[in-house]
């Protein structure tokens, strides 16, 4: 009998222009999606984004429907207001995903503005 795969992945949630910037408020979101958390896997640090520092919500979540990850990070991205979140599953795979709804110019995943 084979079990289910679980798959890590951490999330960089911007708070600047996020309605939501209250941890558990993130955290409760985010577990609508495939996407669960644990309140202990939030923090916030700084990073930069197009030049300027940003509050960052660092979030380590698991899944086990990795093929929903892009669908279940755009939702994210319109429910917290992003343009764009990084994510890093099983620490080794990089994504930017964009906003669904903005027309924005395309960047890719860069591992050096990433916060594990």
């Amino acid at each position: 009998m084979q079990g289910i795969k679980f798959n890590q992945v951490v999330l960089n949630l911007g708070l600047e222009n996020n309605p939501y910037t209250i941890d558990v408020d993130v955290v409760e979101l985010i577990n609508t999606t495939n996407l669960k958390t644990f309140v202990t896997s939030y923090r916030v640090s700084e990073s930069l984004y197009n030049g300027e520092l940003e509050r960052t919500a660092i979030v380590t979540c698991s899944t086990s429907n990795i093929d929903e990850l892009v669908n279940d990070l755009q939702k994210l991205c319109v429910i917290f207001t992003q343009e764009r979140i990084a994510a890093k599953v099983d620490n080794k795979d990089g994504l930017l995903i964009d906003h669904p709804f903005m027309n924005l110019n395309p960047m890719q995943y860069d591992e050096k503005y990433f916060i594990n």
